[in-house]
């Protein structure tokens, strides 16, 4: 049992790992193109890239794209689809304080804050 509890943080992890990567080259992306183009400000730039990173979830049906690539999904934790997405959307906003998350779903049994305030939780696909 402690084996499977381990390849699922572990899985979470990584997910989020390549979350931020991809999120990490969308804003070099957009750099390199302001770069040449020169419309936006660093500012904007930054913006784009946390709203990129906080929309992560809605790409795909069942999670991001770092959780379609480790075999997880996000489920409404109440098997209530009603406002799914904005679920999906809202769980990240407590990703601000991402290292108590990081804590937190180390003892709270994989759950993040943001899985408990917005109904939702990980399972494997």
């Amino acid at each position: 049992m402690k084996n499977i509890a381990l390849k699922y943080y572990s899985l979470r992890f990584i997910a989020f790992g390549i979350d931020l990567n991809i999120s990490a080259l969308f804003g070099g992306g957009v750099s390199l193109i302001d770069y040449f183009i020169n419309i936006f400000n660093f500012n904007a730039i930054g913006i784009i890239t946390m709203v990129f990173f906080f929309c992560k979830d809605l790409f795909f049906l069942n999670g991001s794209i770092g959780k379609k690539i480790t075999g997880l999904k996000i489920v409404p934790s109440n098997d209530q689809y009603k406002f799914y997405r904005f679920r999906k959307f809202s769980r990240n906003f407590s990703l601000i304080i991402y290292p108590i998350e990081g804590l937190f779903v180390l003892f709270n049994k994989g759950n993040r804050l943001g899985d408990i305030f917005c109904f939702t939780r990980v399972e494997n696909l």
